[in-house]
């Protein structure tokens, strides 16, 4: 009988370790199932939608900012950034930007498109409706890039070069799995999928750990 309770309790365990669902949204920052009332609950329905969608993402239910275009857009510089030297070395309007801009320039506005079905009829496009919902800090962006990691940024063998020892090469197994179609972007470093632990050292939305500065040193040479 130890035996068998030993293993039940072992199964459990393994169950909950390796069959756990990944990328749970409920309950953190981006579920905002309980800020509109006319979604039916639907946590999903903010960023992704099953048909109608825009092919900016998988399945996308938004818009796709273009930030340059925004009063306010501001782009990142320091002394030491040597992305604007590098012949195209910075662009702001790549996939993956403008997305993640629909709601962390401040203010979430737009129309949603979902898909319902009543009894003995056809699904149609409806519209969830206008939303707007306030950003708040730290997830406020705005459009002033100036005090946050630069994004936009193409990570290739001028840039390493230009950086003089202070970038791992741009053909690093890591830094390659980070990049999107060669540029450093939000989801270079976050998963929307996944809020993290600050205990675990990998929160907000990080892709990897902070402990030790980790993520970072991926890229970074420290």
């Amino acid at each position: 009988m130890k035996k068998v309770l030993v293993l039940a309790a072992g199964l459990s365990l393994f169950a909950t370790t390796v069959f756990a669902a990944p990328g749970a949204v409920t309950g953190t920052a981006h579920d905002l199932s309980a800020l509109a009332s006319n979604t039916g609950g639907q946590i999903c329905v903010f960023c992704h939608t099953p048909h109608y969608a825009s092919t900016a993402a998988p399945l996308w239910n938004r818009g796709n900012v273009d930030v340059t275009a925004e009063a306010g857009y501001f782009a990142y510089t320091s002394s030491t950034f040597n992305a604007d030297d590098v012949v195209g070395g910075v662009d702001y309007t790549v996939p993956d930007i403008g997305l993640c801009m629909t709601c962390h320039d401040g203010v979430m506005t737009d129309t949603l498109n979902n898909l319902f079905a009543t009894a003995n009829v056809a699904p149609v496009e409806t519209v969830a409706g206008d939303l707007t919902i306030a950003v708040g800090s730290p997830a406020l962006l705005g459009y002033d890039f100036r005090n946050d990691h630069p994004v936009g940024v193409l990570y290739n063998n001028a840039l390493v070069t230009a950086d003089n020892g202070g970038l791992v090469i741009e053909t690093d197994a890591a830094v390659v799995a980070r990049l999107r179609g060669g540029y450093v972007v939000c989801s270079s470093c976050h998963d929307v999928h996944k809020e993290g632990t600050i205990a675990g050292g990998d929160y907000p939305f990080l892709k990897g750990s902070t402990i030790g500065s980790a993520l970072c040193k991926e890229c970074h040479i420290k």
